[in-house]
């Protein structure tokens, strides 16, 4: 099956136990080697985007594209390093009140 970069962009990508990742909104494509690199996928707006690399697509219609459910397992682990790094306290600073 052969689909065009029009139809491709905004096509819904899925998990395939059904979680809604988003729209592709963009690609990024190895000019040296011909091949799609990524697929630069966004759930909304004001969300961050996702990069799903197309090892781990499980198929593409003209509806949607599907997505390993192991890619769930690998945005939770990258949130949870994000929130581990904004959670650290600030050693050293002293507060003070005055009265």
């Amino acid at each position: 099956m052969l689909i065009n970069l029009h139809n491709l962009l905004h096509l819904p990508v899925i998990t395939e136990s059904g979680v809604r990742l988003g729209k592709v909104h963009d690609v990024n494509f190895d000019i040296e080697n011909h091949c799609v690199k990524s697929y630069v996928v966004y759930a909304g707006l004001l969300s961050k985007h996702h990069l799903i690399k197309p090892s781990q697509i499980v198929a593409v219609t003209k509806e949607q594209i599907t997505v390993d459910d192991a890619f769930l397992k690998e945005i939770e682990e990258e949130s949870k390093k994000q929130i581990e790094t904004k959670a650290k306290p600030v050693v050293g600073l002293a507060m003070s009140s005055k009265k």
